[in-house]
């Protein structure tokens, strides 16, 4: 009789381990409509001019993966970019990100060269319509840094993107003002 309860104990107990450690796993995947958010390829080129200059970004690599987190596999996909000629120490590289998290909650986002923080554009409300460089488009995410965070490395002050266009216009700290003519 006491051989049976020490059995089943233990029985009990190493069936509850079992069942603990046996998490199903769970793919959290981008939608169609979330990797538009992504529209460059990668060989594409992305420049910026005003009357004197011109810069231009380079579509890298572009990637899609999951990034593991027992037992959830997040599905991440982004368009890595970045300016040969660029001379000013600092980032370099940009980095346009969609994502997925263990909840199933979708993220985009980007890094840009000499912008001071990651922006969350899913985090954003996009102004309706805007006319840039004589061009009107429609849901337009601002992203502005604060003054606290300019320097000769973040110069940035304004970002402007569009879901369905890309980027579209870099203001700096100096006044200077870069449109996409690409």
């Amino acid at each position: 009789m006491k051989f049976n309860k020490i059995f089943l104990v233990i029985a009990f107990f190493g069936a509850m381990c079992v069942n603990s450690s046996c998490k199903k796993t769970v793919y959290n995947q981008i939608t169609e409509d979330e990797i538009k958010w992504i529209i460059y390829l990668e060989g594409e080129k992305i420049i910026f001019a005003d009357s004197a200059n011109a810069d231009t970004f380079h579509v890298i690599r572009r990637e899609r993966g999951y990034e593991k987190d027992k037992p959830y596999y997040n599905e991440h996909a982004s368009a890595v970019f970045y300016n040969y000629s660029d001379t000013v120490p600092g980032n370099k590289y940009g980095n346009l990100r969609v994502q997925k998290d263990d909840n199933n909650n979708f993220k985009a986002s980007y890094i840009f060269p000499h912008f001071p923080f990651e922006v969350v554009l899913t985090d954003m409300i996009p102004v309706p319509q805007m006319i840039i460089n004589g061009l009107p488009y429609t849901n337009v995410y601002v992203a502005e840094a604060d003054s606290l965070y300019y320097s000769t490395a973040n110069y940035l002050r304004k970002i402007y993107y569009s879901k369905e266009a890309g980027f579209l216009q870099l203001d700096d700290i100096y006044g200077g003002v870069r449109y996409k003519i690409n």
